[in-house]
């Protein structure tokens, strides 16, 4: 679940910037920039409670990106320039990276957002970005559901349930 919840975060990174150039109508200020996929076993290391709390989502943009994305040797930058690169030039998008880990989990992914209005910038999620739900679809994860949920009450839901929720 931790690394398909790492794949959606990438994804949603792409789907903000896609939402962000369709959003502005200066050509010179649109981003030609794709968020890479991360390492597996970075994507591995993440789960630890503790971590999870303090992780802003930003931050997962700082690990080494996997050589077998396409175009891996071509590219120059990594995930974090690229990040600084946008978040230099967009304070929407800066506020948008800027949210915490779990916020994203429980506000967009454990809810199944396809479309996600953060701050007038109206993102639709591609076919590309997952959710939770998309998770419980795949193969025998359905019959294994409970532990899933067992695992996001301990590991994602033990905070302040009311900042998020309401």
């Amino acid at each position: 679940m931790q690394v398909h919840y790492q794949n959606y975060l990438i994804s949603l990174g792409n789907d903000a910037i896609v939402a962000f150039n369709n959003f502005i109508k200066n050509k010179n200020s649109k981003f030609e920039i794709n968020f890479l996929n991360i390492l597996y076993d970075e994507k591995k290391k993440m789960f630890n409670h503790n971590k999870i709390k303090k992780l802003i989502y930003k931050e997962i943009f700082n690990f080494p990106i996997s050589k077998k994305n396409r175009g891996y040797k071509k590219t120059k930058n990594t995930n974090k320039e690229k990040l600084k690169i946008i978040c230099d030039k967009s304070s929407l998008l800066k506020d948008f990276f800027d949210q915490s880990y779990l916020e994203i989990f429980m506000k967009y992914y454990y809810k199944n957002e396809r479309v996600i209005n953060y701050k007038g910038l109206e993102i639709s999620l591609s076919e590309k970005t997952e959710t939770f739900d998309d998770l419980l679809k795949k193969g025998l994860n359905r019959m294994i559901e409970k532990k899933f949920l067992i695992i996001i009450d301990r590991f994602y839901f033990k905070i302040d349930k009311e900042e998020y929720f309401g």
